[in-house]
């Protein structure tokens, strides 16, 4: 007689099953499975009651399968195997794809220059490079692994994911060589807030920046509002005022001369960071995107 799939015991029996008679115990084979032992036991009992046999030798110390039980087990593990390729087979072969949210001025002056090195790194995947960023991370659809890349940590960070510090940048002001020509050198914090245009962004740093460089008043931003470094460094190099640069985003344009870095200071306030599910920490998309990582800031790897 041969049975439709709609008369089978359920999965979740068979697997109890399966995974008490590798182990003979049903407490370790409910640590493997990660639920409760009594769980385990009432879907032994209700395989047994469905099928009509028994499957076990029960006494108070020890746990045996019957003869009966034996020959069930062998094949119902072998039922597995194939379902654990089966399943192993499709996951190999779905669309794999690292979707990278960065900061503008690091997907611009870092990330977009150097990504196709990742890309061969990464063979196998599809590598989205998004300058979109929420305040939080979210699971994504199956097959993608989602990371950010960010200045600042999160805060309430969700459960399952890693924060990475990588890279603790440098802060000052700089400002195009032709507004500078246009005002006496600038030799102090004060002299500095005194121009007539400051281009500012909205995080804040600007201030915090003035307090750790000694500036003897509050700093009041003159000038149009930047939603981020890079747009307010973009318009520095058009002349349009002093923005906060990084040593990580104004670089490049410090070596082409369209900037010059202001004053002479060693001020860091926050650090960009690597988010991503724990899971992949030490798997690959991640293990590659740490080390092209490291590479291209010049760092030691990204160790956890």
């Amino acid at each position: 007689m041969s049975l439709k799939v709609s008369q089978l015991p359920s999965l979740t029996a068979l697997r109890a099953f399966v995974t008490v008679g590798d182990v003979l115990s049903v407490r370790q084979a409910a640590e493997i499975l990660h639920v409760d032992h009594a769980s385990i036991s009432r879907h032994l009992r209700g395989l047994e009651e469905s099928i009509g046999a028994q499957l076990f030798e029960r006494n108070v110390r020890s746990l045996a399968l019957t003869p009966l039980g034996s020959t069930y087990h062998r094949q119902v593990r072998q039922a597995f195997d194939v379902l654990c390729e089966a399943t192993s087979a499709v996951i190999e072969a779905r669309p794999r794809v690292l979707t990278l949210h960065a900061t503008p001025g690091l997907a611009h002056e870092m990330l977009l220059q150097s990504i196709p090195k990742l890309a061969d790194a990464l063979a196998t995947w599809k590598i989205n490079l998004l300058t979109s960023m929420d305040g939080s991370i979210s699971p994504a659809p199956p097959g993608e692994v989602h990371v950010q890349i960010r200045y600042g940590a999160i805060d309430d960070l969700n459960s399952g994911y890693i924060q990475h510090k990588i890279y603790e940048p440098r802060l000052f002001p700089v400002a195009s060589p032709a507004l500078l020509e246009r005002y006496p050198p600038i030799t102090t914090v004060d002299q500095m807030l005194s121009l007539p245009f400051l281009c500012s962004d909205t995080t804040g740093l600007w201030d915090e920046w003035a307090i750790r460089a000694g500036a003897g008043r509050a700093v009041q931003m003159r000038g149009i509002e930047m939603p981020n470094t890079h747009l307010a460094l973009q318009a520095a190099t058009l002349g349009q005022g002093i923005a906060l640069g990084n040593s990580l985003l104004a670089k490049n344009a410090i070596a082409r001369g369209e900037l010059v870095e202001l004053l002479d200071t060693d001020i860091t306030i926050s650090a960009y960071y690597l988010i991503c599910p724990s899971y992949y920490w030490e798997r690959s998309p991640i293990v590659e995107l740490r080390r092209w990582l490291a590479r291209e800031l010049g760092l030691a790897e990204t160790a956890g």
